[in-house]
């Protein structure tokens, strides 16, 4: 999954699946300084899935890395997201 805001002149943002309700930068760090005008990718890896017995919901931690045009690593962060249950058996749905 890749963020490129130059690429074409328009914004793109990354979706990932499932609800949002919440959306956390952990551990924010740039690197190296970003200019207006450069292109930057970012990296997901989900590193820990943690369901949530009683809700409908688990948290997911995230290893971000921002890459530059260059492939330079520019920011690295976790990201903390809740995201949707998948129903595992017939009865769950």
């Amino acid at each position: 999954m890749s963020l490129c805001p130059a690429a074409a002149g328009a914004q793109r943002q990354a979706v990932l699946p499932g609800p949002r309700p919440r959306s956390d930068a952990v551990g924010l760090r740039f690197l190296t300084p970003v200019k207006a005008g450069d292109a930057l990718r970012v990296t997901l890896t989900a590193k820990q899935i943690t369901p949530r017995v009683s809700a409908g919901y688990g948290e997911v931690r995230w290893n971000a890395v921002v890459t530059s045009q260059d492939d330079e690593p520019v920011a690295a962060y976790d990201v903390l997201t809740l995201a949707a249950k998948q129903p595992t058996t017939p009865e769950e749905n």
